[in-house]
């Protein structure tokens, strides 16, 4: 009896579909039946080759190698998933297989994974294509009825061999590059340098500002039994500003709405490494971790998604779900419609508890128990009823002054979801929710005179901008440009990396040495700095992933030419590898000794490019020691005697710079400081 061969993505995947299409004669690497024969690929089985697959003189790194473009491109087999290709090759190869059905992911690289495998065998036999988003039974049954023919989808398997060819072009070619000519060993990505760009410019906003204090008054305000408090903005005559708040004060402007808060959408991977992130300290990488254990022991759905939406065949399933948690007060089954959208469901659904969690989450304990428990609140949460509340914006003037007074209230009528999120925060995490005062604000009409009770001066400081952490860092890479996308296009991938490589991009850069973290910051490293440094900024920027997006959709829906993309990629590699060809940096061999270490009493040494300690990761020694630092310290260059100042005195004072922002020139002391990231600072206090 002749078969058809079902190739998923996952073995979890592959074996939701086979119990659906009635197949359960499990052997090894698959599963058989009468009709189907259902089996996996173990993520990419098929990679692009390395270099030195195609020249053996590729092992060795030269500058007048690059750039490699390959003219026929190789392909290999993972070692590790070798086992599992060569199933696949043989069930291929079967006589009694007469058909091919690819049920991979429904997206971009699902395609590419299938038509890898497909293209390594050679096979020949026809294919179809299973596009299907959500695993429930009714989902994959009426998906089946509806197979496509492979070939409908050639466009977007162009798309993802476009994507998959250019990030090669762009990896061997730039790390190689940017190493030769800096003497260190560097990685260069689309999506990786990017990401340390960001960190790295955070870093020197955070550098360059020049805190300052400011002063605004606060004043108490009376009417009838009521009281309320109203702030000034930033004043530059305070004395005058207190001496006029004695003519009296009035209601210049009220503006009153009615506000309606909705409920969070349920978790894609990333929002819940954010939150995960912010509530437990963990990291993206360890979410991800904890979330792939819930997921292969059926606690929740699959974790790797960018939708945070159900499909509608669905709703039903969710109902059950909500039900055994019994929050009939709370929500109405209405609600659910308002996560249930097909068309923001592309890969996967959202992430959810599993029914059966109901039952077996009660085993969980420790970090599982508490992504279970974050997971599923979000869920309800997401159909809970909205908060409803009503908004009060006053200015208060003042009577012969141009000074405006602002007070802000909120009256709640339905707390809604809020309510439900303070206890179940409370209960499930041991977290007591932040519970925003209510400020109540009296009835008010514009000109009415008010009775001041108060004033007094408050004194504040401007402040920097945070360091990023893994949860505002994950934010960043999802909006990184966005503004750019076209939004005449359905772009597939959007912001830099996607929700399942985002934590690993994370983790490449922490050990590369890029970047640390440290009490949540994420902070870059000299070497992450003289990295950035060398690169342009078309490498650097989120630009060239949005143009990218913009192109490989056209390519998916037929109206952008393949080759045109992928002649413009080898265009701006050999352009970048020419710029660079000639370009070194300043030499290290004029090395004078300037003293010694004060972190672990080794000398240090000064070249043209940097202060090191022999024992620090840059020193003759290659050691441990963190005593390092450029030379370049915000566009300033230490002369040698400021070098030697520096190691002796500790500071250096008045040492000119320019605002990259306003172009105006300030003074400032520069500071030794050993134990610190930067080694040397600025110090504005002084």
């Amino acid at each position: 009896m002749l078969k058809k061969l079902l190739i998923a993505e996952k073995p979890s995947v592959a074996a939701t579909i086979a119990k659906v299409l009635g197949v359960n004669n499990i052997k090894d690497g698959y599963i058989e039946g009468d009709d189907y024969i259902v089996s996996w690929a173990v993520g990419h089985l098929v990679s692009t080759s390395y270099p030195e697959k195609y020249d053996k003189k590729y092992k060795n790194w030269n500058l007048n190698d690059l750039p490699i473009i390959p003219g026929i491109w190789k392909y290999e087999i993972s070692r590790k998933t070798s086992k599992q290709f060569n199933i696949l090759k043989t069930l291929f190869n079967r006589s009694d297989v007469e058909r091919i059905i690819c049920a991979t992911d429904a997206g971009r690289e699902g395609e590419l994974i299938f038509r890898l495998i497909k293209n390594k065998i050679g096979s020949k036999k026809p294919a179809e294509r299973l596009w299907v988003s959500s695993l429930e039974e009714k989902a994959i049954k009426e998906a089946m009825k509806n197979l496509k023919p492979l070939e409908q989808y050639d466009n977007l398997y162009k798309a993802a061999d476009c994507r998959n060819k250019s990030d090669w072009l762009i990896g061997m070619n730039y790390s190689r590059l940017f190493s030769i000519i800096s003497n260190e060993t560097f990685r260069v990505g689309r999506v990786q340098t990017p990401t340390l760009n960001m960190i790295v410019e955070r870093e020197k906003e955070i550098n360059l500002f020049n805190s300052r204090k400011y002063k605004v008054i606060e004043i108490e305000i009376k009417k009838d039994n009521d009281k309320f408090k109203a702030i000034s903005s930033e004043l530059s005559d305070i004395n005058k500003s207190l001496e006029a708040l004695n003519n009296g004060i009035f209601v210049k402007k009220v503006v009153t709405k009615n506000k309606l808060t909705n409920p969070p959408l349920p978790f894609d991977l990333t929002t819940l490494q954010r939150s995960a992130n912010k509530i437990f300290g963990y990291s993206a990488k360890k979410t991800l971790n904890i979330a792939q254990n819930l997921y292969e022991s059926k606690n929740i759905s699959y974790p790797r998604t960018d939708s945070r939406y159900i499909t509608n065949d669905m709703i039903g399933t969710i109902e059950e779900i909500i039900d055994a948690f019994k929050l009939e007060k709370h929500y109405k089954k209405e609600n659910i419609k308002r996560i249930a959208d097909d068309s923001k469901v592309t890969d996967h659904t959202c992430i959810l508890p599993t029914l059966t969690s109901i039952k077996t989450s009660k085993k969980l304990k420790g970090e599982d128990l508490n992504i279970y428990n974050l997971i599923t609140i979000q869920l309800l949460l997401s159909v809970c009823n909205s908060k409803k509340s009503i908004t009060t914006k006053i200015d208060i003037g003042v009577n012969d002054d141009d000074t405006i007074y602002k007070a802000n209230g909120e009256v709640v009528l339905d707390p809604g979801f809020k309510e439900i999120e303070t206890f179940c925060m409370q209960k499930q995490l041991n977290i007591k929710a932040n519970k925003k005062e209510e400020i109540s604000i009296p009835n008010l009409k514009e000109g009415e005179k008010l009775h001041l009770i108060s004033k007094k001066v408050v004194e504040r400081q401007t402040q920097p901008p945070s360091y990023f952490t893994e949860d505002s860092l994950l934010k960043a890479m999802e909006l990184a440009g966005n503004e750019m996308l076209d939004k005449t296009v359905n772009i597939e991938r959007k912001g830099i990396g996607t929700p399942a490589t985002r934590a690993d991009v994370i983790e490449g850069l922490i050990k590369a040495k890029y970047i640390t973290r440290k009490n949540k910051k994420l902070r870059p490293t000299i070497l992450g700095e003289k990295l950035i440094s060398l690169v342009p900024e078309r490498i650097k920027s989120p630009k060239l992933t949005a143009d990218w997006e913009n192109k490989l959709a056209k390519i998916s829906s037929g109206d952008y030419m393949a080759n045109q993309f992928m002649d413009d990629i080898k265009k701006d590699v050999k352009h970048t590898c020419n710029e660079f060809r000639n370009y070194k940096i300043k030499g290290d061999d004029n090395m004078k000794d300037v003293g010694s270490c004060p972190l672990c009493g080794s000398r240090v040494n000064m070249s043209d490019t940097g202060v090191n300690c022999e024992n620090s990761f840059y020193g003759k020694n290659k050691g441990d020691c963190q005593f390092s630092f450029y030379r370049t310290v915000n566009g300033h260059y230490l002369t040698d005697d400021e070098v030697e100042e520096l190691m002796t005195a500790g500071f250096i004072d008045d040492i000119e710079f320019v605002s990259k922002k306003t172009g105006n020139e300030y003074t400032t002391r520069l500071v030794l400081d050993p134990h610190g990231q930067y080694k040397v600072r600025m110090d504005f206090n002084n």
